[in-house]
Order: C-alpha cells, then structure tokens, then sequence
C-alpha cells in the first residue's frame, strides 16, 4: 500500500506527464486524463493480457506481417505473448507500441512517460483518421464501428464531461 506522500507524489508525476502529452500532441487534458482514467485507474502497472487480440492478430502471422522491433535476447513466442499484453496506464497494446516504433523491453511501458507517449502516438493516428471525437476514442479501443469500442468511447465521454478523472490526482 502506498504511503498518502507517495500517492500524492504519484498523483503529480501523472498529471505532469498528461499534461506534457497534451501541449505536445494538442489534444485535451481531459480527453487523455479521461481514458487513463476508463483504462487503468492511473495505475502505472497495469497489464493484463488479451488472449482475443493474440488469436486475432498474432498467432500464426509471419514475422515480416507484425511490424516493429524483434528482440534478439528474446524467444519469438514470448515477443508474440508480450504483443498481446496491454501496458500501462494507457493500457497501449504491446503489438500497437512495437508499430509506434517502441523496442524497448514491455516493462519500460510500466512507466507514466512512454506509456503515454505511446498512447498517445495510437489516438494522434485516431484523431487524424476519424471525423468525430467519438470515433476517434472508439478507434482508441478497436473498431470504431463495433459496438465495444463505442460503449467505450461513450464511457470515456461521460468520464471527461463529469470531470471524474480528477480522482486520479488525489
């Protein structure tokens, strides 16, 4: 259990680097703080793996068709399996960091700077692709079309308009 100093400090450190993507990429505050917020709670340790995306998009694909960064100190199967983990506080798909250029190794996306930076890299692309804010969060999440991403677009509007991510930074 964190300390209230360490929560605090935490709380900080995060809304320093929401803040940073913001001016960087020109997207709103609270669209980012937002779907943190829907994603991970502001847990800088979030993960959890997606066995629907690996079945989807991994298994079974050639190397050459999963764009990105192949570690050599790595066995391909364990690179496949850490594609099909979501990171972060942005929750960012190991596959969708590797195509945003990421090589690092996945615990890196553990930490609040490039687990943004490497969300934010996916909803840039969204936001420049869609012609709707909706669609553009939806697209965040999957298919904007499909009816998961749009209940998820739906839930990060209702949590950037009630402002409830201000709960991240107490």
């Amino acid at each position: 259990m964190l300390s209230k100093w360490r929560k605090k400090a935490r709380a900080r450190r995060l809304r320093r680097a929401i803040q940073a993507a913001s001016n960087e990429h020109g997207l709103p505050f609270g669209l980012i703080a937002s779907i943190i917020f829907k994603e991970s709670r502001g847990s800088y340790t979030a993960r959890r793996y997606e066995p629907n995306f690996y079945l989807n998009y991994i298994v079974g694909k050639p190397k050459k068709f999963l764009s990105g960064h192949w570690p050599k100190d790595l066995s391909e199967d364990t690179e496949r399996m850490e594609r099909a983990v979501s990171w972060g506080c942005m929750q960012v798909m190991g596959q969708v960091a590797r195509e945003f250029g990421f090589d690092g190794d996945f615990s890196e996306l553990l930490k609040p700077k490039p687990a943004i930076e490497f969300g934010m890299r996916k909803l840039v692309q969204c936001w420049k692709k869609e012609t709707s804010t909706r669609a553009a969060i939806a697209c965040y999440n999957g298919d904007p079309r499909k009816p998961a991403p749009q209940r998820y677009a739906a839930d990060v509007l209702r949590i950037m308009s009630t402002k409830q991510y201000e709960e991240l930074f107490k």
